[in-house]
C-alpha cells in the first residue's frame, strides 16, 4: 500500500468514531429532555387528580350538608346517646366501691 491511499483504519478513526460519538451524544441528550418531559406531565397529572379528589370530597361534603334530613340527624343522635350511656354504665360497673 502507498502512504496516500485512504486505509479502512483511517477512515474508521477520523470519519466514523466522531460521526458514532456525536450520534450516541445526541440520542443521549434527547433522551434526557424526553424524561424530563414524562416527569413533568407525570407531574401535572397527578396535581390534576389531587385537585380533582378534593374537588369531589368538597362536592360530598356540600350533598351531605344539603340533603341529610333532620329526623335522620335526630335519630342518629339518640343511637349515639344510648350507646354512650352503656358505656357509662359498664365503666360504672368496673370502678370499684368506695368503702
Amino acid at each position: 500500500m502507498s502512504s496516500e491511499s485512504i486505509s479502512v483504519w483511517s477512515v474508521i478513526t477520523v470519519v466514523m468514531l466522531p460521526l458514532l460519538g456525536g450520534a450516541f451524544l445526541l440520542l443521549w441528550s434527547r433522551m434526557d429532555k424526553h424524561q424530563d418531559a414524562d416527569k413533568s406531565h407525570h407531574d401535572d397529572m397527578w396535581k390534576s387528580i389531587h385537585e380533582i379528589q378534593n374537588k369531589l370530597e368538597h362536592h360530598r361534603v356540600d350533598s351531605e350538608r344539603r340533603f341529610v334530613e333532620d329526623n335522620d340527624l335526630r335519630k342518629l343522635e339518640e343511637r349515639l346517646d344510648g350507646r354512650l350511656e352503656r358505656i357509662e354504665d359498664k365503666l360504672d360497673a368496673l370502678r370499684p366501691k368506695a368503702s
